[in-house]
């Protein structure tokens, strides 16, 4: 998801097209970055703080105290995401020295405001980076190992809660 240098992946590559389309429209482009671990979930940009993670009355899901930081250059967008991704938790694992232990959200929110009717129309995309995954016949005979390889791990949370966020 977050590729190279050399090869830069989908989340460099969703946000330049889509920072390029609503700069041209005059939008803004604004992003959040947290990690779900351990179903809890923690803020990426700012602080490793947990980010409480609620339900308003209406049942839309609400990260409260979540860093949201509109974005004024792609370059500005890679040294956010660089950040973030540093503060992930990462492990090792016997086919990996470095794989991630959490599940990654890259929320992008695209505003555009009408000055003269006073609307202001929000689109958002949530880009998921999974945790880790390992393949069985090459990993060392354990529970952890079996049950993480098999999917079992992919959070309830990632799929109930960060798919539908709002904010």
């Amino acid at each position: 998801m977050q590729g190279t240098e050399t090869d830069p992946g989908l989340m460099y590559r969703a946000v330049k097209s889509i920072f390029k389309s609503a700069t041209d429209h005059g939008c803004s482009v604004a992003i959040s970055y947290y990690e779900v671990y351990m179903d809890r979930c923690y803020d990426l940009l700012e602080t490793k703080n947990e980010v409480p993670v609620l339900e308003d009355h209406s049942g839309n899901i609400q990260f409260r105290g979540l860093a949201k930081i509109e974005i004024k250059s792609v370059e500005e967008f890679q040294a956010l995401l660089a950040e973030g991704c540093a503060r992930r938790r990462m492990g090792s694992t016997v086919l990996n020295d470095v794989s991630s232990r959490s599940h990654g959200v890259l929320a992008v929110t695209v505003t555009s405001s009408d000055t003269k009717s006073h609307v202001r129309r929000e689109a958002k995309l949530n880009l998921i980076d999974l945790a880790g995954k390992i393949s069985n016949p090459k990993v060392a005979v354990s529970l952890f190992s079996i049950v993480s390889s098999s999917g079992f791990f992919v959070s309830k949370f990632v799929y109930t809660r960060s798919l539908c966020s709002t904010y």
